[in-house]
């Protein structure tokens, strides 16, 4: 499992809540099999803002030469992590298919028969 951080800022630290970042965070870590461990880590913020009264998820992933972030914000907290997950995943998934060349590959059987 990649090094991680988490933060916590006005928010109770429940054992609920560390299982839910813990699912969330061995989906994006099954994304990044290809990558050495030691090599990747991921850095999560999770604040209440009071006087807004929502709940901000901010993530960091650092790739050996590549930082991916992702920040958003809900009124609960579980929503907040989902969308900011969700975001960092569509992150990664396009930063795979950079590093495979994808965006040279031909699109389908119209761009091989011109």
């Amino acid at each position: 499992m990649m090094r991680h951080t988490v933060i916590v800022k006005n928010v109770e630290d429940t054992p609920d809540l560390r299982a839910y970042f813990g699912a969330k965070l061995a989906k994006l870590d099954r994304l990044t099999p290809t990558f050495s461990d030691e090599l990747v880590s991921l850095q999560a913020t999770l604040e209440l803002h009071l006087k807004r009264g929502h709940y901000s998820t901010s993530l960091s992933i650092h790739f050996p030469h590549q930082t991916l972030h992702a920040s958003e914000q809900a009124r609960d907290v579980k929503g907040s992590i989902r969308a900011a997950f969700a975001e960092l995943i569509r992150q990664v998934d396009r930063y795979k298919r950079k590093l495979r060349g994808e965006h040279r590959w031909p699109m389908g059987k119209s761009a091989a028969n011109p």
